[in-house]
């Protein structure tokens, strides 16, 4: 299965949130005046912990790398189950979630369980599936508020 196949356009934003620690969010520009998508129903919310001493919480030298790579991994375990679209991620307080909706749910919080068992059983993992139809995780969380992209300048082409 493949994810929704469209011109994609991503940004990073830092957010500073409460007791004035920063996180990155990163997110699908494009997306935001094509909304809601039409069968992608469920919010699949997938990360792991990872440790820095870096006073920001960012992480650390090879652990970049492996946040990276581990979310290329999970596109293609999650792309072979249901379709879906990666929609962001979002790093903050030693946790780096990656972000889908996804059509089918199915047995993939078990595959996906699986994977880390089998490649990270070390790690501490998180995975929860929602219902969300109008996509407010995607407006509300991720896509920045205090933008200076609005929804009429995000003209894409075709």
């Amino acid at each position: 299965m493949q994810t929704k196949n469209t011109n994609e356009i991503w940004d990073t934003y830092l957010e500073t949130f409460d007791h004035g620690k920063t996180g990155s969010k990163t997110y699908r520009v494009d997306l935001i005046n094509q909304l809601p998508f039409k069968n992608y129903d469920h919010l699949l919310i997938v990360g792991t912990k990872y440790q820095s001493s870096n006073p920001d919480g960012f992480p650390e030298g090879d652990d970049f790398e492996f946040l990276y790579n581990l979310g290329d991994d999970l596109i293609e375990l999650i792309e072979k189950s249901t379709n879906s679209i990666m929609i962001g991620s979002f790093l903050y307080n030693g946790e780096r979630l990656e972000y889908f909706y996804i059509q089918m749910p199915g047995n993939l919080i078990k595959q996906i369980e699986d994977y880390y068992k089998s490649r990270y059983p070390e790690r501490q993992f998180f995975i929860t599936i929602k219902e969300d139809k109008h996509w407010k995780y995607y407006t509300e969380f991720l896509f920045p508020k205090d933008s200076t992209i609005t929804k009429n300048e995000l003209q894409i082409a075709d």
